[in-house]
């Protein structure tokens, strides 16, 4: 049930299934800056609350400054770039920043442009040196941080996981939040995990060990909100109850990609196990986000991919710098045709690192500008 395999359909229209084949170029940018940038940016998002909640800054650095209402007639004059940390914050959101240089120097930029324009002594000018300090020290450590998770990431390996990696967000298992399980008793407390637990045999009536120890011979029947008995929910005696332990571990399913033959989560790649199991024996074929975008800019690399090029054509609007190429050699191992290696990426721009691939042909990249425009 983790994972999903399939034999891809080269035959007939496929049954959809993920939303990202309807995309254009800008919105599986946007995808998949957001599944890669995720972890980092979850650190910067701390950075820049702590410093807008820091009790040196009282409001100066969090919002624009206001030169007219201030009476700061020189203000732009001498300020040539401003910035705010409450700028830096919606930028981040928006996942703007494709690197954590450009966000640093952000950051850095608003306690600069404070300590030029007011002189030395002045409590703004003080604050923000103190800030620029703190930043910098917590900036490092944050790196630090993010380095062991992502070796650790690269250390583990499990049953569930077997090891593998998502191509698109980078991490292997993805642990989700196990189902809340509501004691029935008394309490009406939540089970905390690794506790023992007694539920009915059907599973819909359950008591921590503490209401347990409680019960009559007889379980008693559910009332409803106004204390009437629930007649149909059956009589239960404690004895039948079974007795088990709350350790359920939730992990996000895998799907593998019918083109690169690469694994993603189901989750990372959009992907709807729902409209797989409704199409039946209709043709199925899945297509992970980064061989949507690769079919846009790439010559294809082996069959299943050259037929389903073919039969799709996307537009590609505002693509800043396109590069990489198709593999010229033999597809008969899946691990020889890889997705596209992406340098930089942005919401609106993709940057794709050159690779030892021949490069497309010369239509292909007419074509390219042609949708560009």
């Amino acid at each position: 049930d983790d994972v999903v395999m399939r034999r891809p359909s080269l035959e007939g229209p496929a049954v959809a299934l993920t939303p990202v084949e309807a995309f254009d170029t800008r919105d599986v940018c946007a995808h998949l800056s957001a599944l890669r940038c995720e972890q980092l940016h979850r650190a910067l998002r701390q950075l820049v609350q702590k410093l807008m909640l820091h009790p040196l800054n009282q409001n100066w650095f969090n919002v624009p400054v206001d030169a007219v209402a201030l009476g700061l007639p020189d203000y732009d004059k001498i300020i040539e770039t401003p910035m705010d940390l409450g700028s830096v914050k919606s930028r981040l959101a928006a996942f703007g920043y494709s690197d954590v240089p450009s966000f640093a120097a952000d950051v850095r930029r608003v306690f600069e442009n404070a300590t030029t324009y007011n002189p030395a002594g002045n409590a703004v000018h003080s604050a923000a040196s103190e800030l620029a300090r703190e930043f910098d020290g917590d900036l490092e450590r944050a790196l630090e941080r993010c380095a062991r998770q992502s070796q650790a990431t690269r250390e583990h390996a499990c049953g569930l996981c077997r090891g593998r990696q998502c191509a698109l967000c980078g991490d292997k298992c993805l642990q989700l939040e196990a189902p809340a399980l509501l004691c029935s008793g008394p309490c009406a407390q939540r089970v905390r995990r690794d506790q023992h637990y007694h539920a009915t045999r059907d599973g819909s009536r359950l008591w921590c060990h503490k209401c347990y120890l409680g019960l009559k011979a007889v379980v008693p029947p559910p009332v409803d909100g106004g204390g009437d008995t629930l007649g149909s929910a059956g009589l239960w005696y404690k004895r039948d109850l079974i007795k088990r332990r709350f350790d359920a571990d939730v992990h996000e399913p895998w799907v593998r990609c019918d083109c690169c033959r690469r694994w993603v989560h189901q989750a990372c790649a959009l992907f709807n196990p729902k409209a797989e199991a409704d199409a039946g024996d209709a043709p199925l074929r899945f297509v992970c986000p980064l061989c949507e975008l690769q079919h846009a800019h790439v010559a294809p690399r082996d069959p299943v991919l050259a037929a389903y090029a073919a039969s799709k054509k996307r537009k590609a609007p505002s693509v800043d710098s396109i590069g990489g190429g198709a593999d010229d050699g033999d597809d008969d191992d899946d691990d020889d045709v890889r997705p596209l290696k992406l340098a930089a990426l942005t919401s609106g721009a993709i940057a794709l690192e050159p690779d030892d691939a021949e490069s497309p042909s010369d239509d292909d990249s007419d074509d390219s500008e042609d949708d560009s425009d």
